[in-house]
């Protein structure tokens, strides 16, 4: 996604030459299974603020949706 920590991590990407490691641009729903079909695990991490112990990202469901196993790391809540 475009979070807050993106450029920072892209820099990072680029100073360990990590080709193995993809940034992309969101993409439509229409096409969002065929990223998800290639996936063996989703991690789903959220920063442990108050905002986030009331929300479920719509990622969880969409891997959940294609039987895909989840790593979440996040606040207590909801």
């Amino acid at each position: 996604g475009a979070g807050a920590e993106r450029e920072g991590l892209c820099k990072i990407k680029e100073e360990m030459a990590l080709d193995n490691v993809l940034f992309i641009p969101a993409q439509a729903k229409e096409i969002i299974k065929e990223f998800w079909s290639v996936c063996d695990i989703a991690m789903i991490s959220l920063k442990d603020t108050p905002t986030f112990s009331g929300v479920i990202p719509s990622k969880i469901f969409e891997a959940m949706g294609m039987g895909i196993p989840l790593l979440f790391i996040g606040p207590k809540g909801d």
